[in-house]
């Protein structure tokens, strides 16, 4: 089971680095190859349940996500579908006008080979952050 963080560092303000991620919703016109479809089921405060179908390490799967936005962490877990009990949390920190974003990854799929996963992972990233 893939465990691994990647990191990408972007020269913008990190509050607009965090509102960028924050908006899932564009994750499929940002970065279609790895996010196919997200549509939010429900929405209260900082958690929104989604049911997305994303594709890691060549392999698609249609997943429901818990994200819990809060305090420069945006967590992904994934509380059904294909990858059950897999996570994904994104941090951000600022350091003389740049914006490191780590991404710690937690994928709960045997069959998939971590150095496929971790490219994805890593590639999507810097779609999304532009």
């Amino acid at each position: 089971m893939p465990k691994f963080d990647v990191s990408h560092t972007v020269s913008a303000k990190r509050e607009d680095v965090f509102a960028a991620f924050s908006d899932y919703s564009r994750y499929p016109d940002l970065a279609p190859a790895y996010f196919e479809s997200v549509r939010t089921r429900s929405s209260r405060g900082p958690v929104s349940v989604t049911e997305e179908r994303i594709c890691i390490g060549g392999r698609s799967m249609l997943i429901m996500a818990k994200h819990v936005i809060r305090d420069w962490l945006h967590g992904i877990y994934f509380i059904g579908g294909d990858a059950k009990g897999s996570s994904i949390e994104m941090r951000f920190s600022e350091r003389d006008g740049m914006t490191n974003i780590t991404m710690s990854v937690n994928l709960r799929i045997i069959t998939m080979r971590s150095s496929t996963a971790r490219r994805d992972c890593l590639h999507a990233l810097q779609l999304l952050s532009g």
